[in-house]
C-alpha cells in the first residue's frame, strides 16, 4: 500500500487460539472498498534470533470492480 496515498494502513492485532488450539484469522469486508490482511507468527529460537513466518495476503471482498476480459488463444 502506498503510504503517501492512504497513510499508515497496516495495524497489528493479537491473534488468540480457538478452543481447538488453532489460530484462525478472519476480517469482515468493509462497507466500501477492500481490506487486506495477513498473519505473522514469531517463534523464539535457541540462538536468540526470532524466526518470523507470514501467511499470504488475503483481500476481502473477493469481488472486483470489473470483469476479467474473455480468454484469448494465442497462436
Amino acid at each position: 500500500f502506498r503510504l503517501r496515498k492512504i497513510g499508515k494502513a497496516w495495524t497489528s492485532t493479537p491473534l488468540e487460539p480457538n478452543a481447538d488450539g488453532e489460530y484462525v484469522a478472519k476480517v469482515d469486508a468493509p462497507e466500501k472498498g477492500w481490506t487486506a490482511y495477513m498473519v505473522e507468527l514469531t517463534y523464539p529460537s535457541p540462538a536468540g534470533v526470532n524466526l518470523k513466518v507470514t501467511s499470504g495476503v488475503t483481500v476481502t471482498p473477493k469481488d472486483l470492480p470489473f470483469k476479467y476480459p474473455p480468454e484469448t488463444v494465442s497462436e
